[in-house]
């Protein structure tokens, strides 16, 4: 009896471990490496954080016994000045297994940026204070004390004397533009219907007004490059009310809030506002156009991150901004035709 009892408490001992569920195991905590804005070194830990791109690095040197788990890179609060994008690519990625993550440390803040701080203000004339700036940076857009500042601008003005030519348009001694220093920094703004056009002056002979190329051509109608309903007439004024203002040029900086950009000198000039000291104030001009660039990427998170700051280019060569219906724009000479028209 007692060892029909035995071989019975073996049976059920055993029937009782088949039937048990298994328990899971617990996935590995994800691997964490830690930046901050001026972080140094290949060590990318809490108490010696490395830079964006020594995170990047550590990512992509990750070993294979690392891949089974999460990938974690948190950034400490802070501002990162990019002179170039931080770029993740297939190498940078996660997989099925794991994610890679680009995020904030908890509580924190940080900001990628693209500005670059102008400093070195002198006082001038009218109120107004000058600033240099460093070589390849073109400063489109100025914040002050983070409030965007104005492009100097003037007044509109009318097709009757702004009138439309194929390469340009009349107005030069009646706008004031032949009068100016140096023209060819400024641009004409030409607003109609849901346009928007930046086009820089290229030249000024008597009172011709032409623009820079292929800005002009494609801002235009008559060209077979912006629908044809707009395409109807040809390149006179009676598809443009005028020119909405000039701007660009010192001698429209009238008005506190404006600032303008003079190429040949490589100085800003500035009106500030009521209250702003240029001794004090922090200056900056976007000039890094992309912040975080994706090529390839996978399996990868971003969270938890700003963006301030990125600059826009095109507007500053001879493309300009020929912005028609829903934010399309033209370039080149040749092309795709805008059938919004």
């Amino acid at each position: 009896m007692k060892a029909a009892l035995r071989v019975l408490a073996v049976a059920c001992s055993v029937v009782a471990t088949l039937a048990a569920p298994h328990t899971a195991s617990a996935a590995p905590a994800p691997k964490i490496y830690h930046v901050a804005p001026q972080g140094q070194g290949h060590a990318c830990t809490q108490s010696a954080p490395c830079s964006l791109t020594a995170a990047r690095d550590k990512v992509r040197e990750s070993p294979a016994e690392e891949t089974d788990r999460d990938l974690r890179v948190q950034l400490a609060s802070g501002t990162y000045r990019l002179d170039t994008p931080l770029t993740l690519g297939a190498a940078d990625s996660g997989s099925p297994d794991h994610t890679v993550t680009w995020t904030a440390e908890p509580g924190a803040r940080p900001v990628l940026s693209g500005g670059r701080v102008i400093n070195g203000w002198r006082p001038a004339a009218d109120g107004r204070w000058t600033a240099t700036v460093p070589d390849g940076i073109t400063p489109r857009q100025l914040f002050v004390d983070g409030v965007r500042a104005v492009r100097a601008r003037g007044q509109s003005c009318p097709a009757s004397v702004c009138h439309t030519t194929k390469t340009g348009m009349t107005g030069a001694v009646a706008s004031g533009v032949a009068s100016w220093a140096d023209p060819t920094a400024a641009e004409a703004v030409i607003r109609v219907r849901w346009r928007n056009y930046h086009c820089r002056i290229a030249t000024v002979d008597a009172d011709l007004i032409t623009f820079a190329q292929p800005c002009w051509t494609n801002s235009a109608s008559g060209t077979d490059r912006t629908g044809p309903a707009w395409d109807t007439t040809a390149v006179d004024s009676s598809r443009y009310p005028g020119v909405s203002y000039f701007e660009n040029a010192p001698e429209l900086l009238d008005t506190p809030g404006e600032f303008a950009w003079d190429p040949k000198t490589r100085t800003v000039t500035y009106l500030p506002r009521p209250g702003e000291d240029m001794r004090r104030a922090a200056v900056e001009t976007p000039a890094t156009e992309h912040l975080v660039v994706l090529d390839g990427a996978h399996d990868i998170r971003l969270s938890g991150l700003a963006f301030s700051y990125a600059a826009y280019d095109q507007p500053n060569t001879d493309e300009g901004y020929a912005g028609t219906q829903a934010g399309l724009t033209l370039t080149g000479a040749t092309g795709p035709t805008d059938h919004a028209g």
